[in-house]
């Protein structure tokens, strides 16, 4: 706000309050007191300013401590841009009338001329808290108080007398709510970005929701407060901040739209199934065929807890597989049934390492009653469906120690893989050539250590997906054809895998 638009404002302001006065006061003036005002409304409203101050005067001989008449005084001074003499009587009438709130009001309106922005509002406040102010009178006397209040930077205080008026579409309140609110706005954002750079997550996310909420932001800072939120664990701010960002699309590029639609997903997420069926399965079978169909089902629990915030992972799952089917004759189905329950733990955010602890529990009569330690690490690339190109890399590394307590066996599992994605029309369809190097070490195997290389293709689908949120699901399916590079015959063959993350 301008300073030279305040005092126009104030003039018309001041004269409306001036003119009120005198109809609230108009019986208190008697005989040629009374002529003589009347004489001076007159020659204002004629505009000739000397002949309104001389019956004005001549008003003031008669009845000299009448507040309507030293108000009426003011006025004309006030008119004539003679704020000296002015300055002096409203100084003079607040000394002889503490308790009149219009004259404070007419003091406020001087200070506020004159730039000397505090003692208006103090006036302007100190007014508003006596008797004496009728509705419009208050009115006005809020306007210029909060106009006053923005010259100071002090949006709140504005906002807080304009309050009576917030509900009406008037222009002069709007307009006035508005600023105070961009300024409130603007000192919350500012703060919280200094918070952030202090790294004070938690009152960084309190700045942004003050700031939100009382003007829209950016992409950018609604981008910045979902990761604070986030990293906090408050999924509930993080997921309405990303789909705050999401609604700026068109300033957003594609791929990054689309990391935070991924980012929501994944906070949404709280349970979830796992189906898979595989065929030539290695140093896990209770068998030492790898002429085997092995089909498995999990369902896992991410419960709400500090252990999955800031990029870490805790979940809990139980699971069941067997054998579906064996090329030696060996036994299948119920006899082969495993179950397990278990817990998985990612405690490092910036690193793919996750603990498992799992009991395997016996349900066919060739299963297994045993505790399961896992140290598992994995990394990739180009895994997730990529809306942005037709084309792009895929890699990963995965590799697994686990250790059977009970039967004293230890087995590591890798497999590397790198290959190209192309995606296949428009329904979110990939297919994945890759070269893939895989193996394990088995140290209760008569041949302990298994490698094989060869090449492989996969075909993916996702799904379940809207607006806000990337494809919760897919389903993939892999074939390999891995020719050994030890002796061990489960390194080498063909290799079949599907599975659907729901």
């Amino acid at each position: 706000m301008r300073g030279g638009w305040v005092p126009r404002i104030m003039l018309a302001m001041c004269c409306c309050l001036t003119t009120q006065c005198a109809v609230a006061d108009e019986l208190l003036l008697t005989g040629d007191a009374y002529t003589y005002a009347a004489q001076s409304y007159a020659d204002i409203a004629r505009g000739d300013l000397d002949a309104a101050e001389k019956s004005v005067d001549a008003a003031l001989r008669i009845q000299p401590n009448s507040v309507q008449l030293g108000l009426l005084k003011f006025d004309v001074l006030m008119r004539r841009g003679d704020e000296h003499a002015a300055q002096l009587l409203i100084s003079e009438l607040a000394r002889h009338f503490p308790g009149k709130a219009l004259i404070k009001v007419q003091r406020g309106f001087l200070a506020q001329k004159q730039h000397q922005y505090q003692a208006a509002v103090d006036d302007f406040l100190s007014a508003l808290n006596q008797p004496g102010l009728d509705d419009q009178q208050a009115r006005n006397t809020r306007i210029a108080c909060a106009d006053s209040a923005l010259q100071l930077q002090q949006a709140q205080l504005a906002m807080d007398v304009l309050a009576p008026y917030a509900h009406e579409v008037d222009p002069v309140i709007q307009t006035r709510l508005s600023m105070a609110r961009s300024t409130l706005s603007l000192g919350n954002l500012n703060a919280a970005y200094v918070f952030l750079n202090e790294k004070k997550d938690a009152q960084a996310v309190d700045a942004f929701h003050q700031g939100f909420a009382l003007q829209t932001g950016s992409a950018g800072q609604y981008t910045d407060a979902a990761y604070a939120a986030k990293r906090i664990a408050d999924k509930a701010r993080a997921i309405k901040w990303f789909s705050a960002a999401l609604d700026n699309a068109p300033t957003l590029e594609p791929s990054t739209a689309y990391n935070y639609r991924r980012e929501i997903e994944m906070m949404r997420r709280q349970y979830g199934v796992v189906a898979s069926v595989a065929y030539q399965i290695g140093g896990f079978s209770p068998a030492t065929s790898v002429n085997v169909v092995q089909g498995g089902l999990e369902t896992y629990w991410q419960p709400e807890s500090w252990l999955n915030q800031n990029n870490r992972l805790f979940q809990v799952y139980g699971r069941l597989y067997e054998n579906l089917y064996d090329g030696t004759g060996g036994k299948i189905g119920s006899a082969t049934a495993q179950g397990a329950v278990g817990a998985r733990l990612k405690p490092i955010p910036s690193l793919g390492a996750i603990v498992v602890l799992e009991r395997m529990f016996r349900i066919g009569s060739l299963a297994s009653d045993d505790w399961l330690l896992h140290v598992a690490y994995s990394d990739g690339a180009g895994g997730d469906w990529n809306p942005t190109v037709r084309d792009w890399s895929a890699w990963s590394v995965y590799t697994d120690s686990a250790y059977f307590l009970n039967a004293q066996r230890f087995i590591q599992s890798v497999e590397v893989r790198y290959g190209h994605s192309w995606a296949l029309g428009q329904d979110k369809w990939a297919l994945t050539p890759h070269w893939v190097v895989s193996g394990d070490y088995d140290d209760r195997a008569t041949q302990q250590a298994a490698f094989g290389t060869g090449p492989g293709v996969s075909f993916r689908y996702w799904f379940r997906e809207d607006k806000y949120q990337a494809p919760a699901s897919w389903i993939d399916w892999t074939m390999q054809y891995r020719f050994e590079l030890t002796q061990a015959p489960r390194a080498r063959g063909l290799s079949l895998r599907g599975i659907l993350w729901y």
